[in-house]
């Protein structure tokens, strides 16, 4: 429930600020429950670090983070209207997911989804607005794309090679890898949560390329954040 979600965060974010961690991005919102956090603890209603939230990600319909059935939104200008909405809830960045994924069950997680038309409206809409983007994806192909559109940073990056993280490297754009998401040594998390099984096939099979683009990132000195 959304009382529920509140309450873990508010725990959450006390907890976070006692382990000496002063400032934390969240990329991807659930029902504006970042931003609202992120108010009460600007106002001294609730304890934890300074917060720069994506506001909820901008999925497109049929992509990774979708739901079957359901439409999101498709086309430039629906996506720069959510972009929009997100920023003008408080959002300081907005994420877009522009290849497939691990978490949805189904298609390529190299496929690159999102079209070069949307992926420019969206980080031109954004940075009109002073905000930066980061872009979810698996894809060289997708990335490249973003690249050349001015994003930010990338998420993850399982299937980056060497061309697409010497261009990262030119153009300055940050990685943020993620790499726990894919490897063996987080598969008893991802157990205990009870992650279903077609899931942990999905991540054990990108975690050796998935590490082999992080070493590559880091020999390319490319940007790396956490």
């Amino acid at each position: 429930s959304e009382a529920a979600l509140a309450l873990r965060m508010a725990h959450a974010a006390r907890a976070v600020l006692k382990a000496g961690i002063t400032t934390i991005r969240l990329p991807g919102d659930s029902k504006h429950a970042d931003l609202a956090l992120d108010k009460a603890i600007k106002k001294g209603q609730a304890i934890g670090p300074r917060i720069y939230s994506s506001g909820e990600s901008l999925n497109i319909t049929g992509g990774h983070g979708s739901k079957k059935g359901v439409t999101f939104h498709d086309g430039p200008y629906e996506l720069v209207k959510a972009a929009r909405k997100e920023i003008s809830a408080g959002a300081k960045w907005i994420k877009i997911l522009i290849s497939g994924g691990i978490a949805t069950n189904g298609g390529g997680i190299a496929a690159p989804l999102m079209t070069p038309e949307e992926i420019n409206a969206v980080v031109d809409a954004a940075h009109r607005f002073g905000a930066k983007v980061t872009a979810h994806s698996g894809s060289p192909l997708a990335t490249s794309i973003a690249i050349d559109a001015g994003i930010d940073s990338i998420e993850h990056g399982y299937f980056l090679d060497k061309k697409t993280l010497r261009k990262m490297k030119r153009h300055g754009t940050w990685l943020i890898p993620t790499i726990v998401v894919s490897q063996p040594a987080t598969q008893p998390f991802f157990e205990r949560i009870g992650s279903p099984q077609w899931y942990l096939d999905r991540r054990n099979s990108v975690g050796k390329v998935h590490w082999n683009a992080l070493e590559t990132a880091i020999s390319e000195g490319v940007n790396i954040a956490l």
